[in-house]
């Protein structure tokens, strides 16, 4: 007969586990909203602080002072990072004032407390705002911060050790922006544009000067990228067929001056594509109707890129009359380099309407 008696052990164990499990859900349930309300509270904080503090910035921009919100330090991070954001996005007398006002807060000397913080944010922080108020104080640590192994905080320094003084900073560190493999070459060519034309493209020409150095490929990379203008006799010692593929695009990216084109012309047949691209693409810069012959040609390369390329430089040539072109397209007797070149003067065109309206 059926009856209820005393639980087994197996019984008791698997009760005792369903209940740990409860228990534990329980406790996961609870952290997750713990952490989704801190979260929804932080958010409302920040949102707080930036309609506090967004009026008082945007004041003495125009040089007013209001008075500085209650119960909240200037020194908070997240009135150091608004006040960040609207320093990166002014010029002129407004940045200036904005940052004679970050003075009368204190905010240089509290990131130069700031760099010993063990949090990183705390560190970004400070290095981002010695360089935008100029610190000489900042200029010693910021130095060694740029060869710190952490590529985001060490490219950080860089940029704010050149706001600071490029003239004086930018040739101690051309050799670790020229070595340095983990700072991303956009990143330092955003960071080289910014500083002034006439001191950075005078440095960059005599670096490259010694075009033997392994530290002069990086460099010739960062010239189309920066803007910066190198010099036809400095270019010309990076246009020979012996230099590595990469070199040679960007050297011929960075190639404007009529005095290169031969150099250029020299490099025609290139076993590699990309620098057969830019070949053409340097040609319809700066190349002539004698160069038409060499280009129609390239409208039979085995590579895509290299035909578009091409006929784009052809309409590009300045004193190629249309009827030459199509005298020129006829005798090569190839359908698609016609349709290739139509296309490419249909979409100049259309490019040039567009600015136009």
């Amino acid at each position: 007969m059926w009856g209820f008696g005393t639980p087994s052990d197996s019984t008791s164990l698997v009760l005792s586990l369903a209940a740990a499990t409860l228990l534990a859900s329980a406790i996961v349930l609870s952290l997750c909203f713990w952490v989704q309300l801190r979260k929804r509270w932080r958010t409302q904080r920040i949102a707080e602080l930036y309609a506090q503090w967004k009026p008082v910035f945007l004041h003495a921009m125009d040089g007013e002072r209001l008075p500085l919100p209650p119960r909240t330090s200037p020194r908070s991070t997240v009135v150091v990072q608004l006040w960040l954001q609207l320093s990166e996005l002014v010029r002129g007398q407004a940045h200036v004032r904005l940052t004679d006002f970050a003075h009368e807060l204190g905010f240089e000397k509290m990131a130069l407390a700031w760099l010993s913080s063990r949090r990183l944010r705390r560190r970004m922080l400070s290095v981002a705002v010695l360089g935008l108020v100029r610190s000489p104080a900042g200029v010693a640590p910021l130095a060694r911060l740029v060869r710190d192994p952490d590529p985001v905080l060490s490219l950080l320094a860089l940029r704010s050790l050149l706001l600071i003084d490029p003239a004086a900073h930018l040739p101690r560190c051309l050799p670790d922006i020229a070595l340095r493999e983990d700072w991303p070459l956009i990143r330092v060519a955003a960071v080289l544009a910014e500083l002034p034309s006439d001191v950075v493209h005078p440095l960059f020409r005599k670096a490259l000067q010694d075009h033997r150095s392994n530290s002069a490929v990086r460099l010739v990379q960062l010239l189309q990228p920066a803007r910066i203008e190198g010099d036809a006799p400095t270019l010309q010692r990076f246009l020979y067929l012996m230099q590595p593929a990469e070199v040679l695009v960007a050297a011929l990216k960075a190639t404007r001056a009529p005095q290169l084109v031969r150099a250029v012309r020299a490099l025609i047949g290139h076993p590699d594509a990309e620098v057969r691209t830019h070949i053409a693409g340097a040609l319809g810069r700066m190349g002539t109707r004698d160069d038409a012959l060499r280009l129609a040609l390239m409208l039979s390369d085995e590579s895509p890129a290299v035909r578009y390329q091409a006929a784009v430089a052809l309409t590009r040539l300045p004193d190629l009359p249309r009827s030459h072109l199509r005298v020129l397209l006829s005798g090569l007797m190839n359908p698609q380099a016609t349709a290739l070149v139509n296309q490419a003067l249909a979409e100049r065109v259309a490019l040039q309407r567009f600015q136009a309206a």
